[in-house]
């Protein structure tokens, strides 16, 4: 399962909310079958860094390129 996007809005954050979706994230997809879950981010974004590694998610990659096509 890929999460590709979590956003949580300025007012609402330091209040659990993101935590919460995460668990939401990883019991969707537990319930799906999904036998792991990947996500990305900016290697600026520390405050979803510390988020995901406090979930127990691990770094595979130091670097990554995405690609988009505007049309």
């Amino acid at each position: 399962m890929i999460l590709y996007d979590l956003y949580v809005a300025e007012s609402a954050r330091k209040s659990g909310v993101a935590t919460g979706l995460m668990n939401a994230a990883r019991v969707y997809a537990e319930g799906a079958g999904a036998r792991r879950m990947d996500l990305s981010t900016q290697n600026t974004n520390l405050p979803g860094q510390h988020l995901y590694e406090k979930q127990g998610y691990k770094r595979v990659l130091e670097d990554f390129y995405t690609y988009s096509l505007y049309l």
